[in-house]
């Protein structure tokens, strides 16, 4: 795998690549952080809303990561959370990990994360308790990051610590 991974300190710098967590509905997440317009592809008035919020819908409700559980566990991945074709910078990666351990640390101690730079914008983010994780997973799950609908899996710890040799 690659992209960058953290351990419990965090990484630094910054690119063109990091977004922001969005609370709000649908509306506003295909109109996006940053104003009224509306995203490219998505056409005009309000097919464009609907074609550019379907669209994030689709990609957020791939399915399941494999291995994924249903029950509480201390990992989980995040999935959607970017494009690696619409990035831009050296270490754009870096930026969208500080977003996620940031938002991730609300909720307990993040003890590992990774961000995989060569996947369709998978985040996988280790707590110090399950709890935390799905404290996390509550807050997290089928919410807007960059107009982008995030998903969270839960992750069995073991599988977690032998992909990332923990």
């Amino acid at each position: 795998m690659g992209g960058g991974g953290y351990g419990s300190g965090g990484g630094g710098g910054g690119g063109a690549g990091g977004g922001s967590w969005e609370e709000g509905d649908a509306m506003a997440a295909a109109f996006g952080a940053g104003g009224m317009a509306v995203p490219a592809g998505g056409g005009g008035g309000m097919a464009g809303v609907v074609a550019a919020a379907a669209a994030g819908t689709a990609a957020a409700a791939a399915g399941p990561t494999p291995g994924a559980v249903d029950y509480p566990s201390a990992a989980m991945t995040l999935k959607n959370m970017f494009d690696p074709s619409q990035m831009a910078g050296e270490n754009w990666w870096m930026e969208i990990g500080e977003d996620v351990r940031d938002e991730c640390s609300r909720h307990g101690e993040v003890l590992h994360m990774h961000v995989d730079v060569r996947s369709q914008g998978f985040v996988y983010v280790k707590f110090d308790t399950a709890a935390a994780a799905a404290s996390a997973r509550q807050t997290l799950n089928m919410r807007w990051f960059a107009g982008r609908l995030i998903t969270c899996d839960f992750t069995p710890v073991e599988q977690y610590d032998n992909q990332f040799q923990l």
